[in-house]
């Protein structure tokens, strides 16, 4: 083998291996480019029913607080727990003694 030819090698295979490398880190590019045309673009189905949610525990939530049922009376309820975030904890208030274990007793 010839000098030239060793240095055809020495220099041909690195070259070769950088053509290779080069052309696949391109195309995976690409990819990650249409993905992220779609982020950026598109809207994100996951964001979307994030939101959507949010909006239906929020009226769950007001629909537990103030529901009344046909002819019911309405009662005065006392917070017992707000946690400050959008989220609480209430009880019916009444003046008569509850018979469950459970019950509290009413107070000033």
């Amino acid at each position: 083998m010839t000098i030239g030819n060793k240095i055809i090698i020495a220099f041909g295979v690195p070259v070769a291996f950088t053509i290779v490398v080069g052309g696949i880190s391109i195309a995976l590019m690409r990819g990650m480019n249409e993905t992220i045309q779609q982020i950026a673009l598109g809207s994100l189905p996951g964001t979307d029913a994030v939101g959507r949610l949010a909006g239906i525990a929020k009226d769950v939530r007001g629909g537990i607080r103030f529901h009344q049922a046909m002819g019911a009376k309405v009662r005065a309820a006392v917070v017992l727990l707000d946690a400050g975030d959008d989220d609480s904890v209430a009880a019916p208030s009444t003046s008569q003694r509850r018979s469950a274990d459970f019950g509290l007793p009413p107070s000033e």
